[in-house]
């Protein structure tokens, strides 16, 4: 059974009863704005995307509609507390549609971005280790350096280059290039 047969059963038995016709020509012209303004304003709500302010506005609506039609404040406090009950259910009942019913595999994306699909986050640049550029900006740690016409954010292991130095790429790990100066790099390679 889904959300709407559940709405359909509950709408029809209401109708149904003796006392929803007579409960019908106490509304006054006001109420019954505030009832519909308020129902308007909760499926305006259901349809864009929003903060709440229109679902909010109607809820208020809704409340001050039911508590205007009450005849007394005992009333109202019934009516109100079988709208939250009312609520709730339906609430319980569209969450548990969204998960297992149609609703779910409309609404989830239910495919993977994964390596083997060629989904990556990333270019993958290791082929950059051991080129050398010119640093266009100053590093300290981080700037720009020019590799053959393109433009690389890079940073060094924490010391300062000055823009104009030439620097040779000794790791790259994700998005992440690390360079040192070429004389730098060249002592690094001789140690090892």
């Amino acid at each position: 059974m889904n959300i709407f047969s559940v709405l359909n059963l509950a709408a029809s038995s209401i109708v149904r009863t003796p006392e929803f016709f007579s409960y019908l020509d106490r509304l006054q012209p006001l109420e019954i704005v505030l009832l519909v303004a308020g129902v308007i304003l909760l499926v305006v709500e259901m349809f864009t995307p929003g903060f709440g302010l229109a679902g909010g506005t109607g809820v208020v609506l809704l409340v001050i509609g039911i508590i205007l039609t009450a005849g007394s404040p005992l009333e109202a406090i019934a009516l109100v507390l079988i709208l939250i009950v009312l609520v709730s259910i339906m609430i319980l009942l569209l969450l548990r549609s969204a998960r297992k019913g149609r609703l779910a595999r409309n609404m989830i994306l239910h495919l993977k971005s994964s390596k083997d699909k060629g989904y990556r986050s990333s270019e993958d640049k290791s082929s950059l280790v051991g080129q050398e550029g010119t640093a266009t900006s100053d590093l300290r740690p981080s700037g720009v350096v020019d590799l053959d016409g393109e433009r690389l954010d890079v940073v060094t292991q924490g010391s300062f280059i000055r823009r104009g130095a030439k620097v040779r790429i000794i790791e790259v790990t994700g998005n992440r290039i690390v360079v040192a100066t070429a004389e730098d790099s060249e002592l690094d390679v001789a140690d090892t």
